[in-house]
C-alpha cells in the first residue's frame, strides 16, 4: 500500500475452528461487473475459483534484511523501498539501536542502499511510507531538549534516501507523562498520500486500565506542517496500523482491553469516521489496494481472515477453505502478507503437533490471487527454502524475502505471471 505500506509477517494464536476460511475486505471505487463472472457490480463470489498458479519464479541471494527488515513499501515511482539493518549488520541488542539503511530496487533483484544519516545515533527506525517523490521515515529517540522525554522523529527525503530533513514531535508535551520512558517502548507508524503525511504514536502501557495507553495523531501537508490533530480515540486505545490510499487515510485501532480491531477512515487526515461493520479481526497482516479496491488480510484467534465491501457497510466473504489444510489439532498463522497492483499474497504456515492426528508435520503455502476471484495455493518450499517473513507486491511482480536459517542467510524470490 506499507503500510504499511506494508508489510512484515505477523503471528497468530491457536486455531479455534476445524475449517479454516478467509475473508478479503475490499472497498471498490469503480462500478461494473467483475471480469469473467456474473457477480453483481462491486461484489465478490462467496466461493472462489481455484486454479493452477501461473507465476514463474526467479531467485537471488538476499541483500536486504541481513538480519531484520522493519518495513517495506512499493512506491508510486515504480520502486520498492525497504527499511532494514545496514549491510553486514546481523545482531540486534535489546534496547540498543543499530545502523539502518534504506534499500531501493526496481526489479527485486538488484538493490542499492543509502545509510540513514542525520537522525542521530539513538534513533529506533520503525516505519517508512512513500508518496512520490517523497520518502518518509518515522522512528523514536530521546528528546534532544530533555533525554527523559521520548521524541517521535519524522524524516523526509526527496532523493530516494540520500539526504533527509527531520523534525521531532514531543509526545510528553502533547499527551502527557504517559510518553515518558524508553524510546524503544513507543509504538509509531506513518502513512502518506498526495495530501500529506499522517503519523501515529501509541504511548503508555497497553491493556493497562490504571495507566491507559494514548493514541496521538499528527498530520501535515509537509514535514514542517506536522501538528497534533484531534483524535476520536478515547484513553486506552492503541494504534495497530496506519495506511493510505490515493484519496483516504485508514487507522486500525484497538480499544482498551479488547482484542477486536476497529477500522476508521479519513479523507484528509483530520476528520474521521468509524466503519462500524468492520468484520471481526484481531491481527492485521496486510492492508492495501488491488484492482481499484481496498483489501485487508489478517486473523481472528488463529482463523485466517481475508474479503469485500461495496460501501464499507455490507461485507462479502470469500471462503478459502479449499486452499489450506483444515486444522483440528494444531496451529495456523500468517507469516507474511502483501497487497498491491500485482495481487494479494499470504504465506500460511500450519503446524500439527506430535500428539495430533497429523503429528509433527508443518505445511507452508503461498496463497495468491491477481483479481480476488481466481485463487491458487503453492507449496512455499518449492519457491523458497526458508522462513518467509516479508512479501511486497509491486506493479507486475511479487517480492518474497525469506530467512534461510544460515547465519545472516537470506534468499529473495521474484514471482511474475506468464
Amino acid at each position: 500500500m506499507r503500510k504499511r505500506n506494508l508489510t512484515v509477517g505477523l503471528l497468530g494464536a491457536a486455531a479455534l475452528a476445524a475449517l479454516i476460511w478467509a475473508v478479503v475486505f475490499a472497498v471498490p471505487r469503480l462500478t461494473g461487473e467483475l471480469a469473467g463472472t456474473n457477480v453483481p457490480a462491486g461484489r465478490l463470489a462467496a466461493t472462489p475459483t481455484v486454479i493452477n498458479s501461473n507465476l514463474v519464479w526467479a531467485s537471488a541471494p538476499g541483500t536486504v534484511g541481513s538480519w531484520l527488515t522493519t518495513s517495506a513499501v512499493f512506491g508510486n515511482d515504480g520502486f520498492i523501498y525497504a527499511l532494514s539493518t545496514a549491510p553486514g549488520v546481523r545482531e540486534i541488542q535489546f534496547g540498543v539501536p543499530v545502523a539502518h539503511a534504506v534499500y531501493r530496487s526496481q526489479d527485486g533483484m538488484e538493490w542499492s542502499n543509502e545509510l540513514l544519516a542525520g537522525f542521530g545515533d539513538e534513533l529506533f527506525p520503525r516505519d517508512i511510507a512513500f508518496s512520490g517523490p517523497n520518502l518518509y521515515l518515522v522512528g523514536t529517540a530521546p528528546s534532544a531538549a530533555d533525554p527523559s522525554r521520548v521524541a517521535v522523529r519524522v524524516g523526509n527525503s526527496g532523493d530516494a534516501g540520500r539526504t533527509w530533513a527531520s523534525v521531532d514531535l514531543d509526545l510528553v508535551n502533547d499527551v502527557g507523562d504517559a510518553a515518558r520512558g524508553s524510546a524503544g517502548s513507543i509504538l509509531v507508524d506513518i502513512a502518506a498520500n498526495g495530501g500529506g503525511a499522517l503519523v501515529g504514536a501509541t504511548s503508555g502501557p497497553r491493556f493497562d486500565n490504571i495507566n491507559p495507553s494514548n493514541v496521538a495523531l499528527y498530520f501535515g501537508a509537509d514535514l514542517l506542517d506536522l501538528q497534533l490533530r484531534a483524535t476520536p480515540f478515547a484513553d486506552g486505545y492503541s494504534l495497530d496500523r496506519l495506511a493510505a490510499t490515493e484519496d483516504s487515510f485508514y487507522a486500525m485501532v484497538r480499544p482498551a482491553g479488547a482484542n477486536l480491531l476497529e477500522l476508521w477512515r479519513s479523507p484528509d487526515g483530520l476528520e474521521w469516521e468509524r466503519l462500524d461493520n468492520f468484520p471481526f479481526i484481531d491481527t492485521v497482516s496486510a492492508f492495501g489496494e488491488i484492482r481499484e479496491r481496498i483489501a485487508v488480510v489478517g486473523q481472528l484467534e488463529g482463523t485466517l481472515v481475508v474479503g469485500a465491501t461495496l460501501d464499507g457497510a455490507v461485507w462479502d466473504e470469500v471462503d478459502l477453505a479449499d486452499l489450506v489444510p483444515p486444522v483440528i489439532a494444531g496451529n495456523q498463522w500468517i507469516s507474511a502478507a502483501g497487497i498491491g497492483p500485482a495481487g494479494l499474497y499470504l504465506n500460511v504456515q500450519t503446524w500439527f503437533p506430535d500428539n495430533g492426528p497429523n503429528g509433527g508435520r508443518e505445511v507452508v503455502q503461498l496463497i495468491e490471487t491477481a483479481d480476488l476471484i481466481n485463487w491458487s495455493s503453492i507449496p512455499t518450499g518449492s519457491i523458497a527454502q526458508g522462513f518467509v517473513d516479508q512479501l511486497v507486491v509491486a506493479e507486475d511482480f511479487v517480492f518474497v524475502n525469506a530467512a534461510t536459517g544460515l547465519v545472516a542467510g537470506r534468499v529473495h524470490m521474484i514471482g511474475t505471471r506468464e
